[in-house]
């Protein structure tokens, strides 16, 4: 978490930029772990009630950047919607069924309230079993109208 807070404080990088490469960082270390670590209980709650395994997944994925992104919010960023976003918000194209993938979204805003931009989290998973296909991504937007957000997630 400190290199984060001195790499915004630093202003190398657009705050956005900064905010989505750590939580890539954390995401590629953890995303294959979990998986494999829990896939029995996966699959089991994915043939329970489906979809709704890949929330417990991403729960389990993102539970250290939760915590690093708190830290931030207590230094003055705000983060709307909580990350990774809201599932109403979400996109998810139709593609078959083994290769899907759902966008959320959330907005960053420096100390002065001001929007940086938007992280993009993309989560590939399989409607036919509970696999994660591919590494999830973490993007970085410089849109921050929910509209023009919007826009570009259909793009990907």
């Amino acid at each position: 978490m400190r290199a984060l807070r001195e790499r915004l404080d630093g202003g190398q990088d657009p705050p956005v930029v900064a905010v989505a490469d750590h939580i890539r960082q954390r995401v590629a270390e953890r995303w294959q772990p979990v998986a494999e670590e829990r896939a029995a209980e996966l699959q089991q709650y994915f043939e329970e009630h489906g979809d709704p395994a890949y929330a417990r997944y991403s729960q389990v994925l993102l539970e250290p950047v939760r915590d690093d992104l708190r830290e931030l919010e207590a230094a003055g960023y705000r983060i709307e919607p909580a990350f990774p976003g809201r599932l109403p918000d979400s996109h998810e194209p139709r593609t078959p069924p083994e290769e899907r993938v759902r966008s959320f979204w959330t907005i960053l805003s420096n100390r002065d309230g001001t929007p940086q931009g938007a992280l993009v989290f993309r989560l590939f998973h399989d409607h036919t079993r509970f696999r994660i296909s591919r590494p999830p991504e973490v993007l970085a937007l410089r849109e921050t109208e929910p509209r023009e957000v919007q826009a570009v997630i259909r793009r990907l």
